[in-house]
Parts: C-alpha cells; sequence; structure tokens
C-alpha cells in the first residue's frame, strides 16, 4: 500500500511524473521514430514545463509570487521562439530566415527571467547585507562575460556578409546568456535568511 501511495498521482509525487513523461519525451526525440527530431515533441516538452511552473505555483503560492510569474512568462516566450523558428516551418513547410521575429521572442525571454531572479535574490536579501555573495558574484560573472566576449561576442562582430541587424542579434544572445548566468550566480551563492525557512 505504500509503494502504491509512492507512485499514484498526487501533489507530493507530481513532480515524479513530471521527470517520468520528459524522460520518456525526450528519449522519444532522440531514439524513436517517427518522432526523432520532430520539432513538435520539443514544444511539447516546452508546454509541459509551463505547467509545471504553474502548477507549482497554484500548489505552493509563494510569496515571492511575481518572480516566478515572471520565470513563467520567460518560459512561455521561449516555447514560442521555439515553435515560430522550428515547428512553424515543419508543419506548414515556411521558412524562417536570420534574424527573424523569433529572434524577437527569444532575445524578449532574457530580461523576464532575469527580472524574475533578481526578485528571488531581493526576497531572500531584500536589505542587500549578503556583500560577500554580491562579491563572489560579481567576480564568477566578469570572468564568464570575459570568456564570452573573447570566444562569442567579439567574432560575431567581425563575421563577414551579416548585415549590422543580424550582427547585433548574433552579439545579443551570448550577452543575455551572460546576464542569466549572473542572476543565477548570484541566487546560488547568496546566503539567504538564516534560522528561518526560504520565502522565494
Amino acid at each position: 500500500m505504500t509503494a502504491l501511495r509512492l507512485i499514484a498521482p498526487g501533489r507530493q509525487t507530481l513532480w515524479a511524473w513530471y521527470l517520468a513523461a520528459l524522460t520518456l519525451l525526450t528519449a522519444a526525440y532522440l531514439f524513436v521514430p517517427p518522432l526523432q527530431g520532430y520539432a513538435v515533441v520539443v514544444n511539447v516538452i516546452g508546454l509541459l514545463s509551463l505547467v509545471a511552473i504553474a502548477t507549482g505555483i497554484r500548489i505552493h503560492r509563494p510569496k515571492a509570487w511575481l518572480a516566478w510569474v515572471l520565470i513563467l512568462v520567460g518560459q512561455a516566450l521561449y516555447v514560442a521562439g521555439d515553435f515560430y523558428t522550428y515547428t512553424y516551418p515543419d508543419l506548414l513547410g515556411g521558412t524562417v530566415g536570420f534574424p527573424s521575429a523569433g529572434d524577437a521572442i527569444y532575445l524578449s525571454v532574457y530580461p523576464a527571467l532575469f527580472t524574475g531572479l533578481m526578485l528571488l535574490v531581493r526576497r531572500r536579501d531584500p536589505y542587500g547585507r549578503d556583500r560577500a555573495a554580491v562579491v563572489d558574484s560579481l567576480i564568477l560573472t566578469v570572468g564568464f562575460a570575459l570568456l564570452s566576449w573573447v570566444f562569442l561576442v567579439a567574432p560575431n562582430l567581425h563575421l563577414s556578409g551579416l548585415t549590422p541587424l543580424a550582427k547585433l542579434v548574433s552579439v545579443a544572445y551570448p550577452l543575455g546568456d551572460v546576464l542569466l548566468l549572473g542572476a543565477l550566480i548570484r541566487f546560488a551563492v547568496q546566503a539567504g535568511a538564516k534560522g528561518r525557512p526560504s520565502t522565494s
């Protein structure tokens, strides 16, 4: 009976069912024809992530609800970008150039996710007292930013055959990645409130 409770659908086991579903879908996308390499499968995986985040917000009702809503919005934009860039050509036989509306959607993901993550950081340390975490995160972020500049940003700036807009979009992606990575590092190294449960 106990084993049955562990696998039965419920609030405590939703994460396990979600993980199992994503594992099966990912395996199907990688190895099982005709789903192998099929863009719609990627969209289904993305939509399931939206359901998971929304369900988590509904069940746990976090105090930092706006942060999680922004993370949900960012993920929704990413799914929309995938649909426009990959699924639309697969289903309708269209072509998507570069840059395109899909790139505009992808780039709008960064401010939504960054703002959501920084709201979580502020929730854990509302008065900004954890200065050691700020210094640590800045050191790591600057290091990754330098690597990104040398290997990704600078080469894209000097590519020939691209329009100025295409170069700008090519540079915006790695810069957005560094921005998000900085927010993630800031959140990860933060100690948070000691002696109290997390309110994020």
